[in-house]
């Protein structure tokens, strides 16, 4: 049957059943159909006629009456074919009876549980009809000492529908059919209690509470007197009861202690609660109920706990036990919407208009968070709406979106301009997940204002005039913002942010407390504001400026886009007149803390500001953060990155290349494989800090060849460390690098086998490029460094990068400046220094800590090594002793300074010597022979040489020259168009040979030089 219900204020819910119906006879359940047993054999069927078959044969001797046995088996095999057929056909009409027999018995159950289920809804009707209005549940008797009976939400209870029937085991369907019997489901779950617990999250606990208050308030037209306790969840609940005027009317008395929780204290706004009983108040039912965060929260002499916990379900706690059930849960603005229904009925009953309300001298936000926005905050769009305050009509509501977009706060200092700021930003919070609002706070008067604000998720930076200047770093970034806002708008095709769905551009709010002050310390930013303010609706920013004299810190382009206006208490009418048109602000009282005039729509309100509580902050913040984790994302991210740090471990480099969206090349490069791995195209070496563009990007080397880095800095700005830690990212990627030799002979040969390609890419290191030049004489300095200049012009085709550090650029170093892919300036040097070295003016920093620098114009921090990295070549190898008998064989030749000594040696050594030919004189380079006969070596002085024309030539043409401390110029003089030899470092030890090819190799001379 269905549930005829009536509506209207006192109309019962009545449920028409006829005599039969309620009378319930069992139900009777069909039998289940069973199987016939199959029929023996027909042995005697098949043998009788085989038996006369034989027979007929015996008796006429005919094989043809064997056909007689043949007709047994077919008889045989006909009748069990024919009794199988026939049982398989009954038991199909059977279990078609037995289905239709199974469907009216559920169907019959149906009806019955439907009916049951009636029944009990009809004495507890579900909150959410009686707030909609469709039922007016039955006025119940006046509850007694034990308890008022409520309902705690749905759950399935036992049936009591009786059931005829036997061998249930026997039919899966029948057992079904009975198991769906048992209980009735969504029907009202009951409990008579006196004090009751609310366990779980506020916002689910704070929904039961109100169903709760509904089913006891609108069965009990004598009101109900109600303790309220627990978590900050009930101050909104108790909020609730006086804003709506249910405790005004005293349908729901809320007791004096809990009143004062949900309205501030103060002569004009404690309600006149009086004793918690009245004459006339006979019937009323005394209620206790407690908000608590978990279910052994409750406090003693709790009878039953409602816990939330399970955000799928909830348990009803007693001492019975724990029964399972599905909770009623109402929004604050179908409370309301209930409220208002059930004072007009009470009224047209006879009770008392609730009391005028009076602007309060302070209003906690939580008492006025869940207050229902207006109708214009809730129609379709977008909106940015929170409650900020209350006025004398209650809660003020604020839309960034439809009020703003921008707004601007004046008031002198103590009235109340931060608190105002925490209220608004935790009110947002509050209703805004942090995929829909995000926050950057700018405090410029100490650094305590936005302390606990930075720990919501929606909170992207939190900066201080304490900070340095990073508020210049943040402010570049917001211009990085914008135009980031401005590329994805156009490429989702939409002019404004307010046309996408809600979450995928999370709005900015932009707060700045004590504006005047960071203008006054970065003059150049109001620009950057004026700009914000000017393109920052249709991209979704929004900035809440707060100074004291906002006409005297902001610019009218400025301040006619801040529609929204708020003046706390000024001492200056001219103050008050600029932000709101009018003087009233200057007429406000000193007291209370937080009085301001609001202009809205062009309509002035006088509001108290909303005082923001540690405990709604921490609820806001556990929620939002959950919310977050719960869908995988990581909430806002800000405009603008974190300083980089002056100390940069390696595993936090790595850390910050991975998050800094680098290209794929030099994700590989950074990550490459060890040797043979390919190579990658580009390696991170450093950090660049770019805020214009939002990122903190690697700068990369190219270690395939030609990607040359040049380091310049004064001492102790950390290059060689700088250099140390490149070697070790270098090599962690799988590239070759190498370190010149400390000796300066094997300086000069590596760099002159640098002529040749070497057999993989490889990366030379180079430090204190302009002191190893020293090293050498000035003709050796400037071949030595015009050979590396060489290689490394050759490097790309060559597979040479060449990483080299200088304290200053010299003009021997010039080409290398020229031939550096990317010059790293780090350290602070003169600026004179820095501008002569190639940086530009405007990119000079100062005081910039070891590893830290400029590179295209950005700063640019190195990593700490690990060690020093880099294999050094091997240094030069000590040169053979000069065999002087091997010398004279072919008859060598010897240009020294030292001749007699020189002779001495070679005679002490069995080898004799001629001099120097005069000039025409045969050169005798073919051997001959002393006296002795033995061979000899023409021996002379470089002038000799020279006087002797063509002597020495025509010795080099077919032998070995010896060169002992001559000097280059002297040996190229000797012999025009010979290259520059290399470098002697001891030229007292050690000697150079000219092979008759031209090839010039180092020996030790065999004596000691006395």
């Amino acid at each position: 049957m269905e549930d005829h219900s009536t509506r209207g204020d006192s109309a019962p819910i009545l449920l028409a059943e006829t005599p039969a119906e309620r009378e319930e006879r069992p139900i009777s359940l069909p039998r289940a159909p069973r199987e016939l047993p199959s029929s023996p054999f027909p042995w005697l069927m098949m043998l009788t006629p085989a038996a006369l078959g034989v027979g007929l044969v015996v008796m006429t001797g005919s094989s043809f009456a064997l056909m007689f046995a043949a007709i047994g088996p077919l008889l045989a095999l006909g009748s069990v074919v024919d009794h199988a057929v026939q049982r398989r056909a009954t038991y199909r009409r059977e279990d078609e009876q037995f289905d239709r027999a199974i469907r009216e018995a559920t169907a019959d159950i149906a009806k019955r549980a439907a009916r049951e289920r009636a029944r009990r809804l009809a004495r507890h009707p579900p909150v959410a009809a009686i707030v909609n209005g469709e039922v007016a549940p039955v006025a119940t008797a006046p509850d007694d000492d034990v308890g008022a009976t409520v309902a705690l939400g749905t759950t399935s209870v036992p049936s009591g529908i009786r059931l005829d029937a036997t061998d249930v085991a026997e039919d899966r369907r029948l057992a079904d059919l009975v198991e769906s019997a048992r209980v009735i489901d969504g029907v009202p779950y009951v409990e008579t209690v006196r004090a009751c617990a609310i366990a779980g999250p506020h916002e689910r606990a704070v929904g039961a509470a109100f169903a709760l208050l509904i089913d006891l308030a609108a069965r009990r037209p004598a009101g109900v007197e109600l303790r309220l306790g627990g978590s900050i969840a009930h101050r909104v609940v108790a909020a609730e009861i006086l804003r709506t005027g249910l405790h005004g009317e005293r349908a729901i008395v809320v007791a004096a202690s809990a009143a004062r929780e949900g309205r501030p204290a103060g002569p004009k706004t404690r309600p006149s609660t009086g004793p918690i009983s009245r004459p006339g108040d006979a019937g009323r039912v005394r209620f206790q109920l407690t908000l608590v965060d978990h279910a052994t929260s409750a406090p003693a002499g709790t009878d039953v706990v409602l816990d939330l916990s399970d955000p799928a379900s909830a348990t009803v706690r007693s001492a019975g036990g724990d029964t399972r059930v599905t909770p009623q849960l109402v929004e604050s603005a179908d409370f309301q919407r209930w409220a208002r229904h059930h004072l007009e009925s009470r009224r047209r009953r006879g009770f008392s208009a609730p009391p005028a309300r009076t602007l309060p001298d302070r209003i906690e936000l939580d008492g006025i968070l869940r207050s229902r926005p207006p109708a214009a905050a809730r129609s379709p769009g977008a909106h940015l709406a929170a409650t900020i305050g209350v006025d004398e009509a209650g809660p003020v509501w604020v839309d960034l979106v439809a009020d703003g977009p921008h707004a601007v706060i004046g008031g002198t200092t103590g009235t109340g301009k931060s608190e105002l700021l925490r209220s608004w930003i935790a009110g947002l919070a509050a209703r805004y997940p942090a995929t829909h609002v995000a926050f950057l706070c700018l405090d410029f008067k100490g650094g305590a204002t936005f302390d606990a604000i930075a720990a919501l998720p929606h909170c992207v930076g939190v900066v201080t005039d304490l900070d340095g200047g990073e508020a210049v770093r943040v402010l570049a970034g917001l211009r990085a913002e914008l135009r980031r806002r401005e590329r994805e708008l156009r490429r989702l095709g939409v002019r404004d942010v307010s046309a996408l769905e809600a979450g995928r551009l999370e709005r900015l709010v932009v707060v700045v407390d004590e504006f005047q002050a960071l203008i006054d310390e970065h003059h150049d930013l109001h620009d950057v504001f004026a700009d914000l303010a000017a393109r920052g609706r249709s991209l979704g920013i929004h900035l809440v400026l707060c100074a004291q004299r906002p006409a005297g810190a902001a610019r009218e382009s400025l301040l006619a886009n801040c529609t929204i206006r708020l003046s706390l208490r000024v001492t200056n009418p001219v103050d008050s007149q600029a932000v709101i048109g009018t003087t009233h602000a200057a007429d406000l009282p000193t007291e209370p803390r937080g009085r301001g005039i609001l202009v809205q729509a062009g309509e002035l309100r006088t509001i108290q500001v909303a005082t923001l509580s540690d405990e709604l902050l921490a609820a806001t913040r556990t929620r939002r953060t959950r919310e977050l984790a719960d869908a995988g994302s990581r909430g806002p991210t800000a405009p603008w990155l974190p300083p980089l740090p002056h100390a940069l471990p390696l595993e936090v480099f790595d850390w910050l290349v991975r998050g800094s969206h680098a290209s794929a090349t030099s994700e590989a490069g950074r990550t490459g494989g060890g040797v043979g791995a390919p190579l990658a195209s580009s390696v991170p070496i450093a950090l660049l800090d770019d805020p214009d563009r939002q990122r903190q990007a690697p700068l990369d080397v190219d270690p395939r060849g030609g990607g040359h880095l040049l380091l310049l800095g004064p001492s102790g700005s950390g290059k060689s460390t700088a250099l140390a830690s490149i070697a070790e990212l270098l090599e962690r990627a799988g590239v070759t690098c190498t370190r010149l030799p400390a000796d300066a002979e094997g300086a000069w040969d590596a760099v002159a086998a640098l002529r040749r390609a070497p057999d993989e890419p490889t990366v030379l290191l180079v430090d204190d490029l302009d002191q190893r030049g020293i090293a050498f004489g000035d003709e050796h300095r400037h071949a030595w460094l015009g050979m590396l200049a060489d290689a490394a012009k050759l490097g790309g085709s060559g597979g040479l990068t060449l990483v080299a550090s200088a304290a200053r650029t010299t003009s021997d170093l010039s080409p290398f400046v020229g031939l550096a892919r990317e010059v790293v300036r780090l350290g602070s040097p003169p600026r004179h220094e820095f501008v002569l070295s190639g940086g530009e003016v405007s990119d000079y920093r100062a005081g910039l800590t070891p590893g830290r620098g400029v590179a295209r114009g950005l700063l640019v921090q190195f990593p700490l090594p690990a060690g020093a990295g880099g294999r050094e070549i091997a240094p030069s190898v000590a040169p053979p002793p000069l065999d002087l008998l091997r010398l004279a064989e072919y008859g060598a030749a010897i240009v020294t300074r030292r001749p007699l000594r020189r002779v001495a040696q070679l005679s002490a050594a069995g080898v004799a010597s001629a001099p120097v030919p005069k000039p025409g004189a045969p050169s005798g380079h073919d051997p001959q022979a002393g006296g002795t006969g033995r061979p000899r070596v023409t021996v002379g002085e470089p002038d000799l040489w020279q006087q002797s024309f063509g002597a020495l030539g025509r010795f080099a043409a077919v032998t070995e020259v010896v060169f002992d401390d001559v000097p280059p110029s002297a040996l190229r003089s000797l012999l025009p168009g010979e290259p520059l030899p290399p470098h002697i470092a001891d030229p007292s030890r050690v000697v150079l040979v000219r092979e008759p090819g031209g090839e010039l190799r180092r020996f030790a001379w065999p004596c000691r030089n006395e």
